[in-house]
């Protein structure tokens, strides 16, 4: 009986230590606590290098994967997440942001918008208040409009009676 009680100790023994060796290997594959969406925070900003308007986060390519991956490891060596995104610009160029850069030629997406939209209020008021004032071109009655004047008329006249 002793025996019996012994080898079910060692086989309980024996699971407890496996449970814990599988355990620990789980824990060193999540390294310092980094989750999928601590990943995903990051991931969602950017866009794959290879595909095109494919976010990071769900790109099924195994490029994109190991690109995760080393943002799981940038976070993990205490990076922070405009330290990671300025990296993938550097090394993979601006398209890997959503937004353009505000610096350089880019600029002018986020300076001419604006300028443009707030140049034509600024007309359409003008022209409304000029119109509203009476200051546009006079409108001439048709009858007054069809009827040539006399100089008009009589060189006009002149002309025909010379072709006879």
């Amino acid at each position: 009986m002793k025996r019996q009680s012994m080898l079910v100790t060692i086989g309980v023994l024996c699971l407890v230590g496996t449970l814990a060796a599988t355990a620990a290997g789980v824990q060193a594959q999540t390294p310092t606590g980094v989750t999928d969406d601590d990943v995903n925070r990051i991931a969602s900003q950017l866009y794959c290098p290879v595909c095109e308007n494919v976010a990071l986060e769900v790109c099924p390519t195994e490029a994109c994967a190991r690109w995760r991956e080393a943002i799981r490891e940038k976070l993990a060596a205490g990076w922070s997440d405009q330290q990671i995104m300025d990296n993938f610009v550097e090394l993979y160029g601006a398209r890997v942001i959503g937004t353009p850069p505000k610096a350089g030629f880019s600029l002018m997406l986020y300076v001419v918008p604006p300028v443009a939209a707030v140049a034509l209020a600024v007309g359409a008021y003008f022209i409304l208040r000029m119109y509203r004032k009476g200051k546009t071109a006079p409108v001439t009655p048709a009858s007054a409009a069809g009827r040539p004047s006399e100089g008009y008329r009589k060189k006009l006249m002149d002309d025909i009676d010379k072709d006879v």
